[in-house]
């Protein structure tokens, strides 16, 4: 019989300082995808995503991997996505958040910005 365990009675304590406490981690991640950014993003033509790995955890850990990542829209190429994507640890299953939505210049002026990085944190915390 399976037995089916509510999402309120899961407990993250174990694992919650590796995904939250990590702001210089996340810092360097956003200063990362933004050199990536400013050179793969275009307005003009189709691009591959964009991604920079936050974290990778240990086996045993709540997720297999954080990442930021940067698509583009497929029904308009001139705007993109940045998200927050966790990788679950033992399925082929990620969690995606989007966290903003524009043009190129959007998107930089974005991660330019030094509150992204207070809600991109504010994010991973709520999808861990």
């Amino acid at each position: 019989m399976i037995k089916y365990i509510p999402i309120n009675n899961l407990s993250t304590n174990k694992y919650q300082n590796k995904i939250m406490n990590n702001t210089e981690t996340y810092k360097k991640v956003i200063e990362k995808i933004l050199i990536k950014a400013e050179q793969g993003i275009d307005d003009k033509a189709y691009y591959l995503p964009i991604e920079e790995f936050v974290q990778k955890f240990d086996a045993g850990a709540i997720a297999k991997s954080i990442k930021l990542k940067i698509v583009q829209d497929e029904e308009n190429f001139t705007k993109h996505f940045l998200e927050v994507v966790m990788s679950a640890p033992n399925s082929r299953v990620d969690l995606t958040r989007p966290i903003t939505y524009g043009n190129k210049d959007d998107i930089l002026r974005f991660l330019k910005n030094p509150e992204s990085l207070k809600l991109i944190t504010e994010h991973i915390k709520q999808m861990g």
